[in-house]
């Protein structure tokens, strides 16, 4: 027997989620309660369930397809049932069968009543009412639901517009920027919950006062052989201090944690990792703030660290 897993609904006030990884494939066993989808919504990360034993005949959905409840998942052919069971069903098939058609007519003939035509707008009552109760108009809301239809999203969509217009805190469009120009680079796609987490972190950065923290810590050790390697290379003139040091430290953290050393694309969709390490200093100079840069930093020791010339790093040891 063919069965279909449906989407059930998800909670008060998720209308729908996105389709973030799909666990198994066609011609999988799976058996009941085995996660077979995971979702994403503006809330929250959701596991979906089979509710039956089965293999899996077909998937119908697919991977940033955005779906909403009542819609077709999945068709798992179910094991199969004991004779009685079946019998059963049989006997009660013809009262469902019939009535699942009326059923299904009224439905059918309530939905235009459901979605009144007026003003060549397409929109519930209840979308409408709500428009009424908030002031909107609802002939300057572009419809993104079927067949143009105004839902409550695009109802919340206007009311963010309106308000990051009032308090002038719209932003100007990300620009392109070629980011292999400097090295090799790896773009990873964001999740959901990642692009509103970051949507919301530029507004705190620009709402929210910043703070600065400082640690200490005991680097005895590397003092004494930071000591060493400058007597060994006063010979030649070259002068060791903790910069070459921090230089290092930097450039294996960001190693550890690629995050830090991203960038998001123009479209917010993507992260840029960048797999090259170019480090900055802002120097205070008697010309002004100055900013050398030490290319491919990770592939540099100290001693060449300490020596570089190219980045002016040597000039700035003598000022």
């Amino acid at each position: 027997m063919i069965k279909e897993l449906i989407l059930p609904d998800l909670g008060e006030g998720i209308d729908g989620a996105e389709v973030s990884e799909i666990l198994v494939s066609i011609g999988d066993t799976i058996k009941t309660d085995e996660t077979v989808l995971v979702l994403e919504s503006d809330k929250a990360s959701m596991e979906i369930p089979s509710e039956t034993n089965g293999n899996v005949l077909e998937i119908l959905v697919s991977i940033g397809e955005r779906i909403k409840p009542g819609q077709r998942l999945i068709k798992i052919e179910s094991a199969k049932e004991a004779p009685k069971e079946k019998k059963a069903e049989k006997n009660n098939r013809p009262e469902s069968t019939k009535r699942a058609p009326k059923t299904r007519q009224k439905e059918k003939t309530l939905e235009p009543d459901a979605t009144e035509l007026t003003e060549n707008i397409f929109a519930s009552p209840g979308v409408r009412r709500l428009a009424r109760e908030l002031g909107i108009n609802l002939q300057i809301i572009k419809g993104t639901g079927e067949k143009g239809r105004i839902t409550k999203d695009d109802l919340n969509g206007y009311i963010k517009i309106q308000m990051m217009i009032s308090s002038g805190n719209i932003s100007a469009p990300r620009p392109a920027v070629n980011f292999s120009h400097w090295g090799e680079v790896e773009v990873q796609k964001l999740s959901k919950i990642q692009r509103i987490t970051g949507q919301r972190l530029q507004r705190a950065w620009q709402t929210i006062p910043h703070v600065t923290q400082f640690d200490q810590a005991n680097i005895a050790e590397l003092e004494q052989h930071r000591k060493k390697l400058k007597k060994k290379l006063e010979k030649k003139g070259t002068k060791v201090t903790l910069l070459p040091f921090l230089i290092t430290a930097v450039t294996r953290m960001l190693k550890e944690f690629p995050a830090f050393n991203s960038s998001l694309d123009s479209t917010e969709e993507n992260l840029v990792i960048k797999n090259y390490y170019n480090i900055g200093i802002a120097v205070d100079t008697p010309s002004g703030l100055t900013v050398p840069v030490i290319k491919e930093a990770d592939r540099k020791s100290i001693i060449e660290l300490s020596e570089e010339k190219d980045g002016s790093l040597y000039s700035i040891y003598e000022a």
